[in-house]
């Protein structure tokens, strides 16, 4: 293989066939340990499209975003090619982030009228529509129209977000948590009004103070905050939410539908029901519709089914924090209490469902 690329003019393939590197996975695979060894190889190989401040790549891609991925890799191979930039060194890989990024934004004639990002998004929102059952894919499909384009924030809704942005300013140069880990008193008491406490005296710690409580786990959980030997401070991440508004709008609402868990599987069903009726809906018809769509997907931690009890202690909360937060309006219906999202609630619930289905994929479409 090495001799053919030499003859057909292609020395750097040559040398990578012959490399030590190459050698070293082909080792690798005879102790059942090639997958990693390869990975590792074509990471370190600089025609891997990484990760930006604009995409983070999935790890089960549709056809389309592993088609865009595959433009930007040969993108990459060309400039590597025509020495550009040395492959692998650190500035390879701001080059590599800035002509990932250009190209997601650029029309290109294999997509017409279509950007490659917009490319991407299609084949994300797909495949989070044809997760699970066919059940869930009734509830959800009157909503995508809302969630094909993106908004740019109100100032009501990232008004919203300005007590995260607050909690961030305190944490940017670094901050000495509790011994179980909380933030000290000095940051709960000037906090406290801000998160909605409202008792005449003052907290006594964070976890008095639930808001305040979820948003710094919401910050760390996004990874606009890290924790090391009891020390919080913001990452680079966290300094550019700071700074713009949009990142923090952007990261934040990634967030409300985070992970793959029961919890997340009601509160999206949940929103995408409010988002589908302007009219308030009853509380027990939003929970007869969901239990009837999870009922034969989801079990207990026992292993037993889940029931109507079980799943108000999960959509309870979601719709108390959504009423805080001035996005969730309960009233009281002839047919017993209901719920409405609010206007500021559509536009931030949209904007979270429309994150969380192009979040990227981590596990295959049959998990």
């Amino acid at each position: 293989m090495a001799e053919l690329f030499t003859l057909s003019g292609h020395r750097r393939l040559a040398d990578v066939c012959r490399s030590p590197r190459t050698r070293a996975v082909f080792g690798a695979w005879a102790e059942g340990l090639g997958l990693t060894a390869y990975r590792q190889a074509m990471e370190a190989s600089g025609v891997e499209p990484p990760n930006t401040g604009r995409i983070t790549w999935s790890h089960v891609m549709g056809a389309g975003e592993g088609e865009v991925r595959r433009e930007i890799g040969r993108l990459l191979e060309a400039r590597i090619d025509q020495d550009a930039v040395r492959a692998g060194s650190w500035e390879w890989r701001a080059y590599a982030a800035e002509l990932t990024d250009e190209f997601l934004v650029t029309p290109h004639e294999r997509w017409p009228g279509r950007l490659p990002i917009q490319v991407v998004e299609e084949a994300r929102l797909r495949l989070w529509l044809l997760h699970g059952s066919p059940g869930r894919r009734v509830l959800l499909q009157p909503v995508v129209p809302q969630l094909t384009r993106e908004a740019e924030p109100s100032p009501e809704a990232l008004a919203v977000l300005e007590p995260l942005r607050w909690l961030l300013e305190r944490l940017r140069a670094g901050l000495v948590l509790t011994k179980t880990g909380r933030l000290p008193l000095s940051v709960v008491a000037p906090a406290a009004a801000l998160f909605g406490w409202t008792r005449e005296r003052p907290p006594r710690s964070e976890q008095e103070v639930t808001r305040l409580s979820a948003a710094f786990a919401l910050l760390r959980a996004a990874g606009l905050v890290q924790i090391e030997h009891r020390r919080a401070y913001t990452t680079a991440l966290g300094n550019r939410a700071i700074e713009e508004p949009a990142v923090l709008w952007r990261v934040a609402l990634g967030e409300i539908f985070s992970g793959e868990g029961f919890d997340a599987a009601v509160a999206e069903l949940a929103a995408a029901l409010l988002l589908r009726y302007t009219e308030p809906l009853l509380i027990d018809l939003l929970l007869t519709l969901i239990h009837i769509v999870l009922a034969g997907e989801w079990n207990t931690p026992d292993g037993d089914t889940f029931n109507a009890v079980d799943l108000a202690c999960v959509l309870g909360p979601w719709l108390t924090a959504g009423e805080a937060l001035g996005c969730v309006r309960q009233t009281a219906e002839p047919g017993g209490h209901a719920v409405a999202l609010t206007p500021l609630g559509r536009e931030i619930v949209s904007a979270a469902l429309r994150a969380r289905a192009l979040r990227p994929r981590r596990v295959p479409l049959e998990e």
